[in-house]
């Protein structure tokens, strides 16, 4: 494809919008190439709108939405820390998790009730398997409860 100033422009403005660069819709490396060495303006205007459209998805991510919030519980009550949560895909970086249970009494308190939801679940679990089992079956259970016990008390918030 041949520079175009055109196309070049309105590939530009979307990526100061932060639309990712590999996205769909979204020229080649190779015709990237072509027209960053076809005209130096467009070269230093693209690393811009790169940094520009970055900057602008990762203010995005650090958003607080109802949506993200619920997300954020729900993967809570299904066991996950808000260590383990920030390392899985689309959610905010830990410092920013952390922050907002500093900064956002609403967002902690949803956080506090997801847990005292987990560790209800938890509690019940332990009850289940202990019903009717023999004192040797109960103390054997009861080791193995007590390293799941010790794992969600480390996933309190706050405790890291």
């Amino acid at each position: 494809m041949v520079y175009a100033e055109e196309a070049a422009d309105a590939w530009l403005v979307r990526v100061v919008r932060g639309e990712p660069v590999g996205g769909s819709g979204a020229p080649s490396p190779y015709v990237l190439r072509r027209w960053r060495a076809a005209d130096p303006d467009f070269a230093g205007a693209y690393a811009a709108a790169k940094l520009s459209g970055h900057r602008r998805r990762m203010a995005a991510r650090r958003k607080l939405t109802p949506k993200l919030t619920a997300r954020i519980v729900e993967r809570i009550r299904l066991g996950d820390s808000l260590r383990s949560l920030s390392k899985r895909r689309g959610m905010p970086h830990r410092v920013t998790l952390y922050g907002w249970l500093k900064s956002r009494p609403g967002f902690a308190a949803a956080v506090a009730k997801a847990c005292d939801e987990r560790d209800f679940i938890l509690n019940e679990q332990k009850l289940m398997r202990l019903d009717g089992a023999s004192e040797t079956k109960v103390r054997a259970t009861m080791a193995q409860i007590g390293a799941v016990t010790r794992r969600a008390r480390r996933r309190r918030p706050g405790r890291g």
